[in-house]
């Protein structure tokens, strides 16, 4: 006798509806239904808790003993006891290799953050939208979501209330927008900073970026 037919002919021998087994070990009366007609089996967790709703041992459930209608008085419960040394030596296996999977993946993970990464500038355009408004425009060749990019702009000289430098915060990577140029200041260079892990990396965008006395913006592009 197979499991399927062993776990029918126990379940209806005890008077237990499909339901009734599927409450008592915490599963979907269908789940009962598709182990019955072979269409799934447990796992060894449930395995457990059905032979205990129904009283018998393992053997008896798998359909491995020679008669499955004796009184319940007579099951095997020196079995049932011999079975905890192996099922905790079993987790005790899952365990360790579950920790050594965490380590194995910490390490990974921490070789990939500090492992050089090549980052350049892909555009870099600069341009003066209305006054002294600067319009920019700056998109690194690779873009990791797991990365953190400002835009450094510093100045060849401190400028009173000014940050020296300016930082612009991005959260896609991509730098785009207009800023309040100060004409005060002759020239400025422009970095891209990259976070990467534990490290950090300064790429250099351009430099003696400024105003041309025409109101155009200049700089020199840094490759």
């Amino acid at each position: 006798m197979n499991f399927p037919e062993s776990l029918f002919e126990l379940r209806r021998d005890r008077g237990l509806s499909q339901e009734d087994l599927a409450s008592q070990i915490g599963v979907s009366r269908q789940a009962v239904s598709k182990w019955e007609t072979g269409e799934a089996m447990p796992d060894l967790n449930k395995l457990l808790l059905l032979a205990d709703a129904l009283e018998v041992s393992l053997d008896r459930l798998c359909g491995k003993a020679e008669s499955l209608t004796e009184p319940l008085s007579t099951a095997p419960t020196a079995k049932k006891k011999s079975l905890w040394p192996i099922l905790c030596g079993v987790l005790a296996i899952l365990v360790v290799l579950l920790l050594l999977q965490t380590a194995h993946l910490y390490k990974e993970k921490k070789r990939e953050n500090d492992a050089p990464i090549q980052v350049n500038i892909a555009e870099a355009t600069f341009s003066s939208a209305t006054g002294h408004i600067l319009s920019y425009r700056i998109i690194p060749s690779e873009i990791c979501p797991d990365d953190t990019y400002k835009l450094l702009l510093t100045p060849a000289t401190p400028i009173a209330g000014v940050p020296n430098p300016v930082s612009l915060d991005t959260t896609s990577g991509l730098f785009q927008g207009e800023l309040a140029f100060p004409l005060t200041a002759s020239q400025w260079t422009v970095a891209l900073q990259v976070e990467h892990g534990e490290k950090t990396y300064i790429v250099p965008v351009a430099a003696n970026l400024h105003y041309t006395f025409d109101r155009r913006v200049s700089w020199d592009p840094v490759t």
